[in-house]
């Protein structure tokens, strides 16, 4: 999750603020010291503050409008942020946990880049701790978070778009259209055929989709060319071997448009 106002300190505030007001108002006894441990953390935004307050939440059972549980998870994603491996493998679980249910509901990936994120950052911090002397500032921890998530998402989209295009191509395999063009072979274009029309119509009116039925017999199919007329011998020879009688009046016209290597024979 992203940080209100993309400060770890200002997030913390926050949240603080918001569920002592709710908790104030309820006037329960048995909340007070989560209620003063929740206005500490409004006040100083530390480490050990969060531990306090996980404390008081250990003592308190679940009531209703106070969310317990989801507070407790919030503090592991601080002490996550703060640096400890241990918080950071325990949200990565839980992030794999939604990531999954993403999944199996609608196909959703957003949070898988996430959890594998956090279980990298988890065991970084882990080696990390063993370095004596080593301090990882919160800075750090959030570059370092997002630096993986980044890396892991450009991985999924990268299989996604190969995983479309290897789909694409299958289809295109089982397309009758292409099954037949391929069959063709190179003899194709020894026919004289060609693909005229690619594609043709638009599926989202109502109008493109009359046009595509239409013409879905010849879409992505060779289409034989005409066979173009034999020129070799001029036209007006052509018109004056013919033989009509009602071309006879043409012969000065066609004399006088022939250059003299196309002169008839009859004039030499």
């Amino acid at each position: 999750m992203n940080f209100f106002q993309n400060n770890l300190d200002e997030d913390i505030r926050e949240y603080a603020e918001r569920l002592s007001r709710r908790i104030r108002k309820r006037g329960d006894l048995a909340l007070a010291s989560l209620a003063a441990a929740l206005e500490e953390l409004t006040v100083e935004q530390s480490e050990d503050g969060v531990q306090s307050l996980v404390q008081c939440l250990d003592g308190v059972e679940e009531v209703n409008g106070v969310p317990v549980e989801t507070c407790r998870l919030r503090c592991q994603y601080y002490f996550a942020s703060f640096g400890d491996p241990d918080a950071a493998a325990s949200i990565a679980g839980e992030a794999a946990t939604v990531a999954l249910r993403d999944i199996n509901e609608r196909d959703g990936l957003r949070m898988v880049g996430r959890a594998l994120g956090l279980a990298v950052m988890s065991r970084t911090l882990e080696h990390t701790s063993k370095v004596d002397g080593l301090y990882t500032p919160r800075r750090s921890v959030f570059r370092m978070l997002h630096g993986y998530e980044r890396d892991f998402e450009a991985a999924i989209q990268r299989a996604v778009r190969k995983r479309e295009q290897e789909e694409k191509e299958a289809s295109a395999v089982d397309d009758p259209a292409v099954v037949e063009d391929k069959a063709a072979g190179g003899s194709a274009d020894m026919d004289g055929s060609v693909v005229v029309f690619t594609s043709i119509g638009n599926n989202t009116t109502s109008e493109g989709k009359r046009v595509e039925k239409e013409f879905e017999k010849i879409v992505q199919r060779r289409l034989t060319l005409p066979i173009a007329p034999d020129l070799t011998l001029p036209w007006p020879d052509k018109i004056l071997h013919r033989g009509y009688p009602f071309f006879a009046c043409a012969h000065a016209v066609a004399d006088s448009m022939q250059p003299p290597v196309c002169r008839h024979p009859r004039h030499g």
